[in-house]
């Protein structure tokens, strides 16, 4: 890393757009009135910030917000003057250009859709005639159904367009991850999905619950004060008819709707949605239906439009065993002559039994069936087993609004693991002694305990049901998890941000206790330090066999590593910032403390997955809460937490400081802590 020194005092990143900003995304996007007074008050004057001093990115980013909310601003004001007309001609222009390494590309998902490969063509125009640089869209393939609304010529371009390399910049649309690239090539994105990451400072990110991507990027054309030609309108409105039936347009914000209201007008025509849906499922018959369309996240969900039903059990339940995922959604809707009704729509759970339930199944099935309930009515609803059947509706359930609901759910599934080979639950987080509670991987919980091996040890004493893994254990878990290709669970097991205690300790070189149970084995390898591969370890004693010169850079597969250096050390896993490598450390004492130092619980058993279903206001949608299993190495209440009144909590602290006067030090009174 290098720290940047100037001639002259930069320019504060803080300028009024932040504050403009912050208020904007605390509306809720979705109450039409409060969107529209927000505009409508808008002073676009405030919005003209110079960027003088500002680095590239953050000018850019800057100028991508002004984008979004002087283009909402026009549309609820309808106010289109002095906007520079947009034909095809300038849309395909910079597309044509050879990619160099300084070229922007735009792409979208790994399964585009008409929304992804669309909206990445147009963007990719808009960003080349607002800041002048290269930029070309790249989709992995392009639909049938695409072909026919872009036409060849610019489908042509797309095909024989090379794919980004290390060195390009990268726009994202209609998604927010990026598979095959780097995370520090992503500079912006424009997704219709909610966007729960964080990234880095720089990166321009409009995200907006909104009907499709496509949408908002014409608002940003409106907002770069430019707009589209019949052709060029034409296109983006058909690649945004195809993403609903025509009812759930009424279920559209304002903003989207005044978007498609203006886009109609200007295109003077389309293709019908009965035409469109036409040409999207025979694109489905010639290809894989079930990877067509199809989304991954924690969990896998598969969409598949049709006029005729069929099978999909055998894909799903590969996907959700090759790719290990805890669950795997077929959502089949089945349409009749003209696309105008939905005769059936089936939705199939396929759940992965390598993991374990603790309520999950159930908790989705609730959700997924009160969620269907809610838009379509009971009658329409019906459930078998892992099945939810909607026959005879105007339209389809939206994964647009059922995904997110289930990701709630998944994610607290995945907070742990459980683990056959050392028949345990684990979790992915650490404890915190601010909490008492460990916090979670996804979370990114701030973990300052200043707490040492002894001081672990002092807590659990007397716990059956708690306890922390030893080096032994850790080694188990992690050849366990790396055979079932469980990147969640392996990325918590090699967290960079904290030290791991293990309970091992280690007399000499030789004595060696696992959870205070000592084994006795031949003097341990010395590194000072050394590398080694995890494949390396031995299974019985958790130490490895083989070791690695510390002067290897060039395998990222290897990890640093410690003897112990003294009569007495704990073992410890930890990472190397300089090296951004994992490490094992056995030369760590029994009172060392540090603040990044903590342990990781591991339980006999956990509770089951607590949640609550409410109906939204409107009443033809769910909220689904999801209460944290929170575990405290002390006992406490699971599932809900109430607020304890002021009177109730001094009468508590009064019982417990008298328990704590009356008992000696760390001593257990009914499992709790003095």
């Amino acid at each position: 890393m290098i720290c940047e020194a100037y001639r002259s005092q930069p320019t504060s990143a803080v300028n009024p757009l932040d504050d403009i900003w912050i208020e904007y995304e605390q509306k809720t996007l979705r109450n039409d009135v409060e969107i529209s007074n927000f505009f409508k008050a808008l002073d676009t004057t405030r919005l003209a910030i110079p960027n003088v001093g500002l680095d590239d990115f953050l000018a850019e980013k800057n100028q991508e917000r002004v984008a979004d909310l002087v283009g909402k601003k026009r549309l609820i004001e309808e106010d289109f003057s002095g906007l520079r007309i947009i034909d095809l001609k300038a849309m395909v222009s910079p597309l044509c250009a050879k990619p160099d390494a300084d070229t922007v590309y735009v792409t979208g998902h790994e399964q585009p859709d008409a929304d992804a490969v669309v909206s990445a063509v147009y963007e990719a125009a808009r960003r080349h005639l607002v800041y002048g640089k290269k930029c070309v869209a790249w989709s992995q393939r392009v639909p049938f159904v695409v072909r026919n609304i872009l036409g060849t010529e610019v489908c042509e371009i797309l095909a024989e367009t090379p794919k980004y390399r290390p060195t390009n910049d990268i726009v994202l649309v209609d998604c927010h991850s990026i598979v095959d690239g780097n995370e520090y090539q992503v500079k912006a994105i424009i997704d219709h999905h909610i966007v729960s990451r964080t990234f880095p400072y720089y990166v321009a990110v409009s995200q907006e619950v909104s009907w499709s991507t496509t949408i908002q990027v014409y608002i940003k054309f409106l907002g770069s004060g430019l707009d589209l030609d019949c052709e060029t309108a034409r296109m983006l409105l058909e690649s945004t008819l195809i993403e609903a039936e025509p009812s759930l347009m009424e279920k559209m914000s304002r903003i989207d709707r005044l978007a498609l209201d203006r886009l109609k007008r200007l295109a003077q025509g389309s293709a019908s949605y009965s035409n469109l849906m036409g040409l999207l499922t025979r694109d489905t018959m010639r290809g894989d239906p079930f990877m067509m369309d199809y989304k991954e996240g924690l969990y896998g969900f598969s969409v598949i439009k049709t006029q005729t039903p069929g099978s999909f059990a055998t894909q799903a339940n590969a996907n959700k065993v090759n790719r290990h995922l805890p669950l795997t959604v077929v959502k089949q809707v089945v349409y009749d002559s003209d696309f105008r009704h939905v005769v059936q729509e089936q939705l199939s759970m396929y759940f992965n039994n390598e993991f374990h339930d603790k309520g999950f199944k159930k908790a989705i099935m609730d959700a997924v069936t009160k969620a269907c309930e809610a838009m379509h009515g009971k009658m329409k609803v019906s459930c078998k087993k892992f099945e939810v059947r909607i026959t005879d509706v105007p339209h389809q359930t939206p994964r647009l609004l059922l995904a997110p609901i289930l990701e709630g759910i998944v994610k607290e599934h995945l907070r742990f693991f459980r683990s056959k080979s050392i028949g345990m639950y684990v979790s992915c987080g650490f404890f915190s002694e601010q909490e008492g509670d460990y916090g979670t991987a996804t979370e990114e919980p701030t973990v300052k305990t200043r707490i040492c091996f002894n001081d672990v040890k002092a807590l659990l004493h007397g716990r059956s049901d708690i306890s922390f893994m030893t080096l032994l254990q850790y080694w188990q878990v992690f050849r366990e998890c790396t055979e079932l290709n469980d990147a969640f669970v392996l990325k918590s097991l090699r967290d960079s941000k904290y030290v791991e205690l293990l309970d091992t300790e280690i007399h000499g070189c030789t004595e060696v206790k696992h959870a205070g149970q000592k084994t006795t084995q031949p003097s341990i390898l010395e590194a000072k330090p050394a590398l080694i591969r995890p494949q390396d370890i031995n299974l019985k004693t958790g130490f490895p066999e083989r070791l690695v010169s510390p002067d290897t850079y060039s395998d990222d597969a290897l990890w640093r590593y410690w003897s112990p250096d003294r009569e007495e050390n704990v073992a410890t896993r930890g990472h190397i910032f300089v090296m951004n490598q994992t490490c094992i450390d056995l030369k760590i004492g029994r009172h060392e403390k540090t603040q990044q130092l903590t342990f990781r619980p591991i339980y006999r058993d956990i509770p089951d997955l607590k949640y609550e279903i409410q109906p939204t206001a409107d009443g033809d949608w769910v909220k689904v809460t999801v209460f944290p299993r929170l575990f405290s190495v002390k006992p406490k209440t699971f599932g809900r937490h109430r607020r304890l009144s002021k009177p109730l909590v001094q009468g508590l602290t009064k019982i417990v400081q008298a328990v704590g006067r009356a008992t000696p030090e760390n001593e257990m009174v009914d499992g709790v802590s003095a």
